[in-house]
């Protein structure tokens, strides 16, 4: 699984990207606006947390995700079903 990097633009990010790198995914979390002082001019910045992936390392890591939401759904149905936690 690739690590997160930090990743700043003067414009503005999105949390997915497919356009930018044909075949490719850019995946972003905690996009933060900013404003700076650039020379006595106030511009704004975007900060994040960034990861480059192919579209099969971006389809593999849903596909994981989708299966721990599944199973904690499982185990949460379970504690319900036997009279919730005490």
């Amino acid at each position: 699984m690739k690590k997160w990097r930090i990743e700043e633009s003067g414009i503005k990010l999105t949390e997915l990207d497919f356009k930018t790198s044909p075949g490719h995914v850019i995946q972003r979390r905690n996009i933060i606006e900013k404003e700076i002082d650039i020379e006595g001019e106030i511009s704004t910045v975007y900060e994040c947390e960034m990861k480059f992936l192919t579209i099969q390392e971006y389809t593999e890591e849903m596909k994981l995700e989708s299966d721990e939401i599944k199973q904690l759904m499982a185990d949460l149905s379970e504690i319900v079903l036997m009279g919730g936690i005490f």
